[in-house]
């Protein structure tokens, strides 16, 4: 720590400057110019004269987007921090939008009335972090990930959220064989392979608590020692794909699929779902449009193939 008055000189970085690698290093480097950048951007977007344009203008436009941030706890550990992720889901009433265009003031209440949000709010607990009596903190991720799909839902009359991933994995156990099973999560029982059921179940190995939730493997994404931004994104992620086909599926349940020709559904980024839960991908293709052949990871022909689905 440097006294009072006193500055940081910059004697480390003229060091590594003045080394021979770095400077043979920086000579084979290329500085992008604009003009490339412009080409290859160019190739790469999809201009609006390559489609078909459609005659069909949605009522209703749900967009659904999420985040996640990472927050250090202080208990004298080296690292401890736990991940905060939300996903939000807007419906927006673009008939009502345009109806209120008419008028040459727009009252801001029925303005506001245009936009309904639902959201998902979640705390999962990252290295040294533990809930309650949980043993660690890779056992206490693995049940607030369990007990977050549980407690969400979109309409309170309809399934939540878990019930919309296991009706998802039950799909992937009688379509999609698995010829190698993932390995057990539960510690000193890393050789034997994983057991599968729904809702919270006991290992017949070990004799603790599994979840259908564990199929996921998102606690592998887990570090003990370090940030764990990696498996916070991939948690975010898996929860976006997960509440579209909920809200999917709710809108069925309520008798609502003769709407969707009236409905745009926005996501941002892919929607192939990658990582430890990229099985998901498949799993949804499947439950969108069962008769379509796909390549695997194909989820956006199947969303986009078929008008009605």
């Amino acid at each position: 720590m440097g006294f009072e008055g006193e500055f940081a000189s910059y004697e480390p970085l003229r060091r590594l400057r003045n080394s021979e690698k770095v400077q043979a290093l920086e000579k084979r480097f290329k500085v992008r110019q604009k003009v490339e950048d412009t080409k290859d951007f160019e190739n790469t977007i999809t201009k609006k004269s390559d489609l078909t344009e459609s005659t069909l203008r949605p009522d209703l436009v749900l967009a659904i987007d999420g985040s996640h941030l990472e927050a250090t706890v202080e208990n004298g550990f080296p690292c401890a921090e736990i991940g905060y992720v939300t996903v939000a889901s807007v419906l927006i009433d673009l008939k009502k939008i345009s109806e209120l265009e008419k008028s040459e003031f727009i009252d801001p209440k029925q303005f506001r009335e245009t936009e309904k949000a639902s959201t998902i709010e979640s705390v999962f607990p990252g290295c040294n972090v533990i809930l309650g009596t949980e043993k660690n903190a890779k056992t206490s991720f693995r049940r607030v990930l369990f007990e977050e799909l549980k407690g969400n839902t979109i309409f309170s009359e309809c399934e939540t959220l878990l019930d919309t991933y296991e009706y998802l994995f039950k799909i992937k156990r009688e379509h999609f064989n698995e010829r190698n099973l993932p390995k057990s999560p539960i510690d000193d029982y890393e050789n034997e392979d994983m057991t599968y059921g729904y809702g919270e179940y006991i290992c017949p190995h070990s004799g603790e608590a599994l979840f259908s939730t564990d199929a996921l493997r998102l606690h592998s994404l887990m570090n003990d020692g370090s940030s764990n931004g990696e498996m916070f994104g991939q948690i975010m992620s898996t929860f976006e794909k997960l509440w579209l086909i909920h809200i999917l599926r709710s809108f069925e349940q309520k008798g609502w699929l003769s709407t969707l020709r009236r409905v745009a559904f926005i996501m941002d980024g892919a929607l192939a779902v990658f990582s430890t839960s990229s099985w998901l991908t498949k799993v949804i293709s499947h439950e969108i449009n069962p008769n379509c052949p796909l390549e695997p990871n194909c989820l956006i022909t199947s969303m986009c193939s078929n008008g009605h689905h």
